[in-house]
């Protein structure tokens, strides 16, 4: 066999052209999962089954569970028990294509403690693959449930305060909350979101509300 001259040199700049794309591709991988490493959030993607295909760095520290850890696994693994029936109606939506854009539920840290998550999902119809993108929200729960807890015991304060106490809001007066005291005294029970004329009309001829 005889080969030209010409032809080892189309073949190494074909090697060479080769060689430089397999460099750029390299390159373009080590960026983009530079940048999904150092993303706070979980940047992740699942089939149609629920088995994780990627996950981001991130799983480590929000779950204590490393990529290869979950990369294989189905996500119900993980899920709070509590939380698995309304994870797989999601995931049934998901699988019939209804459009599930945010969803929140608790996964079981490994360390065992739980961990909440808002989770903004995506699902990509000719790959059959779903995008997330998982956010930690356990702070923001747990202050959400001190503020419920003190809004509760200030309502329970204002029940049993021994003075009748109304509370109006905007500039029409409306009727946000009014304790058994001063329903008693004005001999009403439906005030709350009414305005005070409505509530209490004989009062507009005094000339003040």
């Amino acid at each position: 066999v005889v080969i030209s001259h010409q032809d080892i040199t189309e073949r190494k700049v074909a090697e060479n052209k080769l060689h430089a794309t397999s460099v750029a591709l390299q390159k373009t991988l080590s960026e983009r999962n530079q940048i999904l490493d150092s993303s706070l959030d979980i940047i992740c993607t699942f089939n149609l089954e629920g088995e994780f295909l990627t996950m981001s760095a991130a799983c480590q520290h929000m779950l204590g569970y490393t990529p290869e850890e979950l990369i294989g696994f189905n996500l119900s693994k993980f899920v709070y028990p509590e939380d698995l029936d309304k994870t797989v109606a999601a995931a049934t939506d998901i699988r019939n294509n209804i459009q599930v854009p945010f969803f929140e539920n608790r996964y079981v840290h490994k360390n065992g403690s739980l961990v909440s998550l808002l989770w903004s999902i995506n699902r990509d119809e000719r790959l059959k693959v779903v995008f997330c993108i998982a956010k930690d929200v356990t702070e923001k729960q747990l202050l959400e449930k001190a503020i419920e807890t003190e809004r509760d015991q200030f309502f329970h304060m204002f029940s049993k305060a021994p003075s009748a106490i109304g509370l109006l809001k905007s500039p029409d007066h409306i009727f946000e909350m009014a304790n058994p005291l001063f329903l008693n005294i004005i001999g009403r029970s439906d005030i709350i979101g009414k305005t005070v004329k409505d509530v209490l009309p004989e009062i507009v001829e005094q000339g003040f509300i």
